[in-house]
């Protein structure tokens, strides 16, 4: 009996600890942060891999947003296959992705595409179980559906993380606060066949 008092306890516990830590809102880095991500797939005619950083800030219409820049390779594709041929990469190419406004109230995410002067919602970090993902980033219509909501360890703290599935358009993907998709930071919510996937993020090194 004391075994399992104890075990139920201990139980209870580290349940209270995930809930208080789920509870404190981590927001989306402004420095010193990298998104590496790699896009392609079936039939595909090149593959890419992308690196994400912020760089600086910028001011439109009175708002302040920070600067991404994407550094981006190549790669032919197998001749033998649907894979990525890794052997050759191409030089890689800098240039202005966009920039982010991020707003830690109401914990929202917006994103600034070039030459582009109004911005548009990025990532919702407020969403429960049955809303609709309606991004940048969500290209199916009407949206892609949050089905369940969790949270995932990153390091030595937990994140929240919420599961969204669009039949025909996603089979099922994960966003996590602070640090965004896992299909990419700006890659479409399409994992079928073809599409995005977010290789590491990290954050300070």
């Amino acid at each position: 009996m004391k075994i399992k008092i104890i075990s139920t306890s201990i139980f209870v516990f580290f349940s209270l600890l995930m809930v208080a830590q789920t509870s404190v809102y981590y927001p989306f880095p402004d420095s010193n942060d990298v998104w590496n991500v790699t896009f392609g797939g079936l039939e595909n005619t090149s593959c890419l891999q992308y690196s994400y950083t912020m760089v600086g800030d910028t001011s439109v219409n009175g708002k302040t947003y920070h600067k991404l820049i994407k550094k981006e390779v190549s790669f032919p594709p197998d001749p033998y296959g649907d894979v990525c041929n890794f052997c050759c990469p191409s030089l890689p190419v800098t240039s202005y992705a966009g920039a982010i406004r991020q707003d830690t109230m109401n914990r929202k995410i917006y994103f600034l595409p070039p030459s582009i002067s109004t911005d548009t919602l990025l990532y919702d970090f407020t969403l429960n179980i049955g809303d609709t993902l309606k991004t940048y980033i969500s290209v199916c219509s009407p949206g892609v559906i949050v089905t369940s909501v969790d949270s995932i360890l990153i390091g030595t703290e937990y994140r929240k993380r919420w599961i969204v599935n669009r039949e025909g358009c996603i089979f099922e993907g994960s966003i996590v606060e602070g640090i965004g998709s896992e299909l990419g930071l700006l890659e479409p919510m399409i994992n079928f066949e073809y599409g995005g996937h977010l290789d590491c993020f990290s954050q300070n090194n």
